[in-house]
């Protein structure tokens, strides 16, 4: 292009700078703010991403819904967790699905049957296989059971039994621990049988209701006043023909299991029949007329209870007094101080009529406790007993 004006085109203007080149400086000017000015705002979006903290990605125990149970959801949520660092290997395929309703909370008591095996399937141990034949019972969240168990067991409702692959960082890690080598992963049978008062098949009727609002707790000293029958309905024991009472520690083994998940729902003075599934009874055991792995029918009546004294550990806890070893005739009176012999009570049974049965029992002296004042009066303990 000419240096020279040129009145047609106006390649120049009069100080000699090119029109064209003015507008195009004019608009990369323009562009050119545009362009910075999106740059920054770029930069500030991922600033203001980076500043706000990212979830964490592992998923801790407690966080994990109870909520889905024995179901398609229960194995979905157990294989969902996998993938995280802390749940990286977890599974859990349901063989039974449960009542999809009760749930063990973290500090749940609850009552299991189980199997382990290691990964070349040598089982370790069972509570299927043992002479008792008992389910193994604890308390969640104590730290009496690995990781593993407590993942598997809070996504599991009552009745339901499942197949639990545990990795080795959720089970015993690097320690080996008695016939589990160090870094094994472990299989497990689990079976949940109860959860705190609630168990699979166990039912409880009440036929007389008692105050509603005194309750045994853990490690009271209990006692009752039962009746037994075998599945074909014969009575196999009865404390009210014998005139004696059955006393015990509540919740810390001394007796069947069945007894210790009603008993704990029963208020003083109540009457009920209990129906309890061999598994809580005496499982595989044998003993007199009950068969092994006999179901069990007991009316049993909460006629006292006795906190037990501040500081006593479950050693220390007074074994329980069978019937049998708490002799009295009702033809006798006690001459000893602080007992009297009460009238006759008669107390009724739906399952046997119109029968009335005795119930002739002396008061303990005692320092105060929760009793029955009129309906039921206790048989005779030593003086140096609480």
């Amino acid at each position: 292009l000419s240096w020279k004006k040129d009145e047609r085109m106006h390649i120049l203007d009069d100080d000699g700078e090119g029109r064209i080149g003015t507008a195009a400086r004019r608009l990369l000017s323009r562009r050119g703010c545009q362009l910075v000015l999106a740059v920054l705002l770029i930069v500030v979006v991922v600033a203001i991403g980076l500043s706000i903290e990212k979830p964490d990605s592992r998923t801790p125990v407690d966080s994990i819904d109870p909520k889905v149970g024995g179901s398609a959801a229960a194995n979905a949520t157990a294989n969902s967790t996998a993938g995280s660092a802390v749940f990286a290997g977890f599974s859990k395929r349901v063989l039974k699905p449960g009542d999809g309703r009760t749930f063990p909370d973290p500090t749940s008591y609850v009552f299991v049957h189980y199997t382990g095996t290691l990964p070349n399937g040598t089982v370790f141990d069972s509570s299927r296989t043992r002479e008792s034949g008992a389910p193994f019972r604890f308390n969640m969240g104590k730290g009496i059971v690995i990781q593993g168990w407590e993942v598997a067991l809070r996504n599991m409702s009552l009745g339901e039994r499942a197949i639990v692959h545990i990795p080795n960082h959720m089970a015993y890690g690097p320690v080996a621990h008695g016939n589990v080598p160090a870094f094994s992963d472990l299989d497990f049978d689990i079976e949940l049988l109860a959860v705190d008062t609630k168990a699979a098949g166990l039912t409880l009727d009440v036929v007389k209701a008692g105050d509603n609002k005194t309750f045994p707790h853990d490690r009271d000293r209990v006692t009752i006043l039962f009746r037994g029958f075998l599945p074909d309905g014969q009575k196999f024991d009865d404390t009210w023909e014998r005139g004696t009472a059955f006393e015990f520690t509540a919740r810390i083994g001394q007796v069947m299991m069945g007894w210790d998940l009603a008993i704990i729902q029963m208020s003083l003075g109540e009457l009920a029949r209990v129906h309890i599934p061999s598994v809580f009874a005496l499982g595989n055991k044998k003993h007199g007329p009950i068969a092994p792995n006999s179901d069990l029918d007991f009316d049993i009546q909460l006629v006292k209870i006795v906190p037990l004294p501040p500081g006593c550990i479950i050693d220390e806890c007074p074994p329980p007094q069978p019937a049998g070893q708490v002799p009295w005739s009702p033809t006798t009176t006690s001459s000893r101080p602080g007992r009297r012999l009460r009238s006759e009570q008669a107390v009724d049974l739906p399952a046997e009529g119109d029968v009335k049965y005795r119930n002739v029992l002396l008061v303990a002296k005692v320092r105060p406790v929760a009793s029955l004042a009129d309906d039921v009066r206790l048989p005779p303990f030593g003086d140096d007993e609480p």
